[in-house]
């Protein structure tokens, strides 16, 4: 039950963001670090103020869905800098990001706030 209740929170906030995401950028499998750095513990402070901890899967294999994100605020339909990736371990999400793969980018939550 617990993690059906986190998929639809996930999807929850995550939908608005992609409902004109225009297929999968890439998916891509790899480990989460045993030990984090200040980058993993950086980037597990965004997951943590979602409701997620990326801890947990310490050592484990995960998969990043990115999808190209065209109606997010401030940015043309045919802009293609602006992603959303989606964290998955055994079908569950996990945590994830809305980033700027520009120069000058960003970096946040599924939420903005």
């Amino acid at each position: 039950m617990k993690k059906i209740f986190a998929l639809i929170m996930a999807l929850l906030l995550v939908l608005p963001l992609i409902t004109a995401c225009h297929g999968t950028k890439e998916i891509k499998t790899f480990f989460i670090p045993e030990t984090f750095d200040d980058v993993y513990n950086n980037y597990n402070q965004i997951q943590t103020e979602q409701g997620f901890n990326l801890e947990k899967y310490a050592g484990q294999r995960v998969k990043r869905w990115t999808y190209v994100i065209r109606n997010y605020p401030d940015t043309s339909p045919t802009d293609d800098f602006i992603r959303i990736n989606i964290l998955v371990s055994d079908d569950i999400v996990i945590g994830g990001d809305v980033c700027s793969v520009k120069l000058d980018g960003f970096m946040h939550g599924f939420s903005k706030e």
